[in-house]
């Protein structure tokens, strides 16, 4: 098994990036407002994607259907919830905003299990309940 598909890997990649993320984010957070920030960011997204359209451009296989519609939709609501996290990650200390703020996953728990029949074991009834709890924890914290 490759490093690529060993998802364990992965996802402790993603969360070690994540984490560095989130910890860059608010440190320029506290020199820069958000909308400057935010701007900054979303530079380098234009210029990662018209890089990608010039090295890859031709190996994408695009024949419009509905799910290019569902794909723009969610890119409108990340760009959104984005908009948010940089408000609110100005406002309060990363240590309460990113933690609160990585459970989304409850959401997309929740919604993958009522619409995509994905079962929920008891195990992960215990983490969305600790979820939960550390979301009133936070919450109690960040006043």
């Amino acid at each position: 098994m490759g490093i690529s598909s060993n998802w364990k890997f992965l996802v402790i990649i993603y969360i070690i990036a994540a984490g560095f993320w989130g910890f860059f984010l608010k440190i320029i957070l506290n020199k820069l407002d958000w909308k400057t920030t935010m701007l900054a960011i979303t530079s380098v997204w234009v210029i990662l994607i018209l890089v990608y359209l010039i090295f890859f451009g031709k190996e994408i296989n695009f024949s419009w259907n509905r799910y290019y519609i569902l794909a723009i939709m969610t890119a409108i609501i990340g760009a959104l919830s984005g908009v948010v996290l940089y408000k609110v990650l100005s406002l309060k200390p990363a240590s309460i905003v990113i933690p609160m703020t990585a459970q989304y996953v409850l959401i997309t728990a929740l919604l993958s299990f009522i619409f995509l029949k994905e079962p929920i074991t008891l195990r992960g009834v215990f983490g969305i309940a600790f979820s939960i709890i550390s979301i009133i924890l936070l919450a109690g914290r960040g006043q």
